[in-house]
């Protein structure tokens, strides 16, 4: 076998590793970053059960007549949408994409379990904690 024809097939050898290390590369990175998205967007998911469920708890701990305001996002981040709801049992679940994160609240008397993408007004009433 002649010189040129050995280094032809060494380079061949190493371009054919160079792909096939490549591929690999790509396909652990787009993976760990999809895992990353997905971790952003469901610490945002809990970082939204929490602001709500400290909303409720500061409203109902603070008595009659008390109120807070407070802003909830369009959309979370990477632009995932979401959904908040508070069931009557003191839990807030915020879903998206297929999963749930949870929080518990002080109370389960509430007027409303509907909240807005913007700014929420509650307000403790005599107890009964009252969206608006």
């Amino acid at each position: 076998m002649k010189k040129a024809q050995a280094s032809m097939d060494l380079l061949i050898v190493l371009g054919v590793m160079l792909v096939v290390f490549a591929i690999l590369f790509q396909t652990i990175v787009a993976d760990r970053i999809t895992e990353r998205i997905e971790k952003e967007v469901l610490l945002d998911a809990k970082s939204q059960a929490e602001k709500v469920a400290m909303a409720v708890n500061e409203v109902y701990l603070g008595g009659a007549s008390t109120n807070k305001t407070f802003y909830l996002p369009e959309q979370l981040v990477n632009s995932k949408d979401y959904n908040l709801t508070i069931y009557d049992s003191g839990t807030v679940i915020c879903e998206t994409m297929g999963k749930r994160e949870s929080v518990s609240i002080l109370t389960s008397k509430l007027t409303t379990t509907i909240l807005n993408d913007s700014w929420n007004t509650i307000k403790n009433e005599e107890g009964v904690i009252i969206f608006g």
